[in-house]
């Protein structure tokens, strides 16, 4: 299993971690919590061009100041979530820009993004 927690990213996208430029990823049994992207996006992870995938994942409790508060897909990536839940996660804090979107997942043009057996819950 894997925790990738209590993290911040001060200049850009990926609190928890960010993923680019036609890489991949798999990950089984995740928890990702409580980290922050500052600068920009994607508070949880980031996946700017490439292929995640998340088996039996928890991702909760993170925040960005701008675009997808758990998860930030940004174009022309594959993100695919199995058997994962996503709750709790928040964008515009710190306070950033008023346009801020996807508070769980925050999904680019050209982007694939694949949920198997997944709860997703947001909050108002």
């Amino acid at each position: 299993s894997l925790t990738i927690s209590d993290n911040t990213a001060s200049g850009d996208d990926g609190g928890g971690f960010l993923i680019s430029e036609g890489s991949t990823l798999t990950a089984t049994n995740v928890l990702i919590r409580g980290n922050s992207a500052l600068g920009d996006d994607g508070g949880g992870f980031a996946n700017d061009a490439s292929t995640v995938t998340i088996n039996n994942g928890t991702i909760v409790g993170n925040s960005c100041r701008d675009d997808g508060g758990g998860v930030k897909a940004q174009p022309s990536g594959t993100s695919t979530l199995n058997n994962c839940i996503e709750w709790g996660n928040v964008v515009g804090q710190p306070p950033g820009s008023s346009s801020a979107t996807g508070k769980q997942i925050d999904v680019g043009s050209g982007t694939t993004v694949v949920l198997n057996h997944s709860n997703i819950t947001t909050t108002t």
